[in-house]
């Protein structure tokens, strides 16, 4: 078949002046894990599959001591990966704050840091507005880099500011503070770990926030196909190849299948990609 065109016009689609940021070449911590930084991840599984495990060593391969990590399990003091995880924060200068549930006390504490994160985000786009520099103006100095001695400037890895990690909560992700967390992270610089038995303990209004899933052995046959068309991933393989591939991977104890939906692609645990 033979394409035929007619040029309209020279209309170029160009840039927008004044949008481009200088960019930050420090490689991302924990980047052969997960490649970027402000993402969702829901591992689902049954209990001791070994999810909270897989979950705690992604936490530690992507925090540095710039990253928050908050922590809500109802596991929280008698896990022992909980219990690993906050020693291993303390010997490393990693800010953390844990609780065994979303309300504490009467406080919705999620709805009050995702408050405080709005403002935030306000503040420094408010801040960004202030520092960019007036059309045709000429900047000599900036005063970003004289300061090169900061505890910013020595950090060699990219991180996310927030690593906020849901570990069997059940019934609590699906409230309207998980949602609106799952919904805004990229803007408000946040990983979003969600641990649960079934796909459908996450509000379905989540769905499409989700970018990364942890399957375990024990997934039942509606949630794999919740995810497989929820996803379009029929678009790079058949179900059955999917199911195939699946059951390869949780074959070992412990193991997971690691699916990235914005690619369609898929993994054995973090460190082996399944060319279907």
């Amino acid at each position: 078949m033979t394409i035929k065109i007619k040029k309209l016009s020279n209309e170029k689609v160009q840039e927008i002046p004044g949008t481009t940021e200088v960019e930050d070449k420090r490689p991302i911590k924990g980047y052969d894990c997960i490649p970027d930084m402000y993402n969702c991840i829901s591992s689902i599984a049954r209990t001791k599959s070994g999810k909270s495990f897989a979950c705690g060593h992604l936490i530690k391969q992507c925090a540095t001591k710039h990253t928050t990590v908050l922590i809500f399990s109802g596991s929280l003091y008698t896990c022992k990966t909980q219990i690993r995880l906050r020693k291993y924060f303390k010997k490393h200068n990693i800010p953390y704050c844990g609780y065994t549930s979303i309300i504490q006390e009467g406080v919705n504490i999620l709805k009050e840091l995702t408050d405080a994160l709005t403002i935030k985000a306000k503040i420094r786009e408010e801040e960004e507005d202030k520092n960019k520099p007036k059309e045709n103006e000429c900047v000599l100095f900036n005063d970003d880099d004289s300061d090169d001695d900061s505890d910013e400037k020595k950090c060699k890895y990219q991180a996310p500011e927030y690593i906020i990690f849901f570990d069997d909560l059940k019934n609590e992700v699906r409230s309207t503070p998980v949602q609106t967390l799952i919904q805004f992270h990229r803007h408000w610089r946040c990983k979003v770990i969600i641990a649960s038995q079934y796909v459908y303990d996450i509000h379905p209004s989540s769905y499409r926030n989700l970018n990364y899933f942890m399957l375990f052995k024990g997934s039942n046959i509606k949630d794999l196909e919740k995810i497989f068309s929820e996803f379009g991933l029929e678009e790079n393989i058949t179900f059955n190849n999917f199911i195939r591939l699946y059951e390869y991977a949780t074959k070992p104890k412990y193991s997971f299948f690691f699916i990235d939906t914005r690619e369609g692609k898929f993994r054995k645990n973090f460190d082996e990609l399944i060319e279907n």
